[in-house]
This record gives structure tokens, sequence and C-alpha cells, in this order.
């Protein structure tokens, strides 16, 4: 997607890096925010598929947990300026690859009784 927007997950368990892991069928750009919102209807466990770069990830009300990624995956995400959005989620979330954030701030935003966790060796911020 050339224009940042909101892209939401499809209910789905196809990896984050096809098309088709998407609701409206195209991959999250750069900037745009990736939200698993009440479309995805149980637990949700895609595999990243490989290097993604997204400009946030965004938790509003999907029904089950959401797991980005597996422990022996080697891809790497990396988020943008709009960072980690939680502040209205109604499930956790858990990000077992390696995280990389962006050159610019983040707010990373849980909302209470909520948890954010990443199984990860390499947390990295390129400056």
């Amino acid at each position: 997607m050339s224009n940042a927007g909101e892209v939401i997950k499809g209910n789905n368990t196809n990896a984050l890096n096809l098309a088709t892991s998407w609701s409206a069928g195209s991959l999250p750009g750069t900037t745009d925010v990736v939200v698993w919102d009440s479309t995805v209807t149980a637990a949700n466990s895609p595999a990243l598929g490989g290097n993604v770069t997204w400009g946030g990830i965004k938790i509003t009300n999907p029904t089950g947990l959401v797991t980005i990624g597996t422990t022996t995956e080697t891809g790497i995400l990396t988020l943008g300026t709009s960072g980690i959005n939680m502040s209205s989620a109604t499930q956790n979330l858990l990000i077992n690859n390696n995280l990389a954030v962006g050159t610019s701030n983040q707010t990373w935003n849980v909302a209470n009784a909520r948890t954010l966790q990443w199984n990860t060796i390499n947390i990295s911020h390129t400056l």
C-alpha cells in the first residue's frame, strides 16, 4: 500500500508476509498500522514468514490471544513510529520474533490487565 492507513488482519493463519493474510488482500506498507480486531474470531498465531516492516501494530477486540511469528523463524519484525497500541485491547499480544524498532521514538500503550510479551533474543534499535 502506498498511503499510510490501517490494514486489518484476515480471519486466517496465513503467514503475515502474504497478501492473503490481510482482509483487503494486499500487504501492509512500511507506514501502515496492522490491526487485529473482531474480524479475527479465534486465537491467532500466524507465522511472520520473513522480514516485515510496518508502521505499527494495533490490537483491539479479536476473540483470542494474538501471537506473531514462531520461535523457530529467523525473520525480523520492524516497527515504525506508530509503535504498539493495545489501549483498547481485549486480548494479549505475544511476539515470537526478533523485533527491531525504527529510528524514531515510539509509543507502546498497553491497556490495564493486558499483556504484551516478546520472546526474542535480539531487540534492536537502529540509531
